[in-house]
């Protein structure tokens, strides 16, 4: 069995392993603002000046915290809150005029659904009231 101590210091530094964004995230991170100028939040974890909710609050373990957790695997596609209604989005980097969002444009383009996508250079949003560019 591991003594408490131990499993104390393994927490300790796994919390300290997620309280540094990865790569992707940075980059997630370094949008905000412009996501933030057309409506669009990012989870506390990927806005600017972030501070884990654990180090300044222990009355709980850090896994249990929201912002505990990256991003799944696909680090290109990420949720966010559409501050206008409070719905909750995915917004998608892509590349410009690849095969993936070419064909995300013929799906989105049914009045029933919505796709957004986020480019390496401009936001391509296929919906009207959607589109705006970086």
């Amino acid at each position: 069995m591991v003594d408490k101590s131990s499993l104390d210091a393994l927490r300790a530094e796994v919390a300290a392993f997620h309280a540094e964004l990865s790569d992707f995230e940075l980059r997630w991170r370094d949008k905000q603002e412009f996501l933030a100028s057309k409506g669009y939040m990012l989870r506390p974890r990927y806005r600017p000046g972030w501070v884990p909710s654990w180090s300044t609050d222990s009355s709980r373990r850090p896994d249990e915290y929201e912002d505990y957790w990256e991003l799944p695997l696909r680090q290109h596609l990420i949720d966010t809150t559409r501050v206008s209604d409070g719905r909750l989005v995915y917004i998608m980097r892509v590349k410009d005029g690849d095969a993936e969002s070419t064909i995300a444009r013929m799906f989105s383009s049914h009045e029933s659904v919505s796709i957004n996508f986020y480019g390496d250079t401009q936001m391509l949003f296929t919906r009207p009231q959607n589109q705006f560019r970086e």
